[in-house]
């Protein structure tokens, strides 16, 4: 998850550009959400935190008649779409947001982003989610983890450290 927050949060293409760098960051960054949201589902399963990740949500946001839609979704619904969704894009351009209607003033706006993940699947046609709210939530789930496994005598974590 540091990785993640750490790309998530970066403004290394003002710096650097594009190219390799940020195209081999960008297929980390898929991998490791994809490798994380795995992880969690399993990791609440074994701790039966299952409703944890049920109560909290995502911020979902779509755009449609030139202005932003937001609606939420449960985390461990949005882990369910990461794993299971056909396509997954990490966005880092502002004008990658934008919607048909602003696509010609979008074009000029290249200001670099908070990753926005979106997911395609057979059972809708996109989802976006900004990267670092699902990561506040799942850093918090973590420390419930650590709790419920202390209290059974497993030790992992900060609660490892004697």
């Amino acid at each position: 998850m540091s990785r993640l927050s750490a790309f998530c949060t970066s403004r290394s293409l003002a710096v650097i550009g594009y190219g390799e760098y940020y195209a081999v960051s960008e297929e980390l960054c898929k991998r490791d959400l994809l490798l994380v949201s795995v992880s969690i589902r399993k990791l609440a399963e074994i701790a039966d935190l299952r409703d944890y990740l049920r109560r909290g949500n995502i911020t979902l946001v779509e755009f449609g008649a030139g202005r932003a839609i937001k609606a939420s979704i449960s985390v461990w619904d949005i882990l369910g779409n990461i794993i299971h969704g056909v396509e997954l894009r990490v966005l880092k351009i502002k004008n990658e947001l934008s919607s048909d209607e602003d696509l010609l003033r979008a074009m000029a706006d290249k200001s670099e982003i908070d990753a926005v993940i979106a997911i395609k699947s057979d059972k809708f046609p996109r989802r976006m989610f900004p990267l670092i709210e699902l990561l506040k939530i799942l850093n918090d789930f973590m420390e419930e983890v650590e709790e419920k496994l202390s209290e059974n005598g497993v030790f992992v974590g900060s609660g490892y450290d004697f």
